[in-house]
């Protein structure tokens, strides 16, 4: 059987879906939480992003298989548990880090085309050797990043390792999957999952 999609039947139904959540958000405008991820959640849709956590275990080599996707060595990555951030990957024309904090400090951006440059200020921010216990308050780290792969509107999430002896890297881990429209977790080849 040959199915054929009409872009208009697309158009049709992400109107529906727009419709759908502007009410559902007025039913849970109480619920901030909710509410929240509920427009967090229209917002994606909106300009059509679709999130992809990359997930696993601490040290299976989340960073490095970002990096081999994008074509460049713009996440740091070490030999003890690095990842202590989730850093949002996305499409631009030109690199640009933008560093958000959980207070009310004004984000801090940086751009440069070295890819080394790039993964030496992420370092700063994002690891666990140079922020423990995130004592900078960095709510989350965006990268842009000129990557084919990132273009139609793919955001790429490194987060911190699940199963860490260090807690709180696995609650931020599993904090982002709320964000989220679906998750890859990688694996070694070593050890069973568990």
């Amino acid at each position: 059987m040959n199915h054929r999609i009409d872009p208009g039947d697309c158009l049709g139904d992400a109107r529906h879906l727009h419709r759908a959540l502007v009410a559902l958000s007025d039913l849970v405008a109480d619920d901030e939480p909710i509410h929240a991820r509920v427009a967090s959640l229209r917002q994606r849709v909106e300009h059509q992003r679709f999130q992809l956590a990359v997930l696993g275990q601490f040290k299976r080599g989340k960073s490095t298989f970002i990096n081999a996707l994008l074509g460049a060595p713009l996440l740091p990555v070490g030999v003890v548990p690095l990842t202590a951030v989730p850093v949002f990957i996305s499409w631009c024309s030109s690199p640009l880090v933008r560093v958000r904090f959980l207070d009310c400090r004004p984000d801090e951006e940086f751009s440069t085309p070295d890819s080394n440059v790039i993964c030496n200020f992420l370092f700063r921010f994002v690891s666990e050797e140079a922020n423990p216990k995130n004592q900078l308050g960095i709510d989350r780290v965006e990268l842009f990043h000129p990557s084919p792969l990132l273009s139609p509107g793919i955001v790429l999430i490194d987060t911190p390792g699940v199963g860490s002896t260090l807690r709180h890297n696995t609650d931020t881990a599993l904090r982002v999957l709320s964000e989220c429209d679906a998750a890859m977790f990688v694996i070694s080849v070593d050890p069973p999952i568990t």
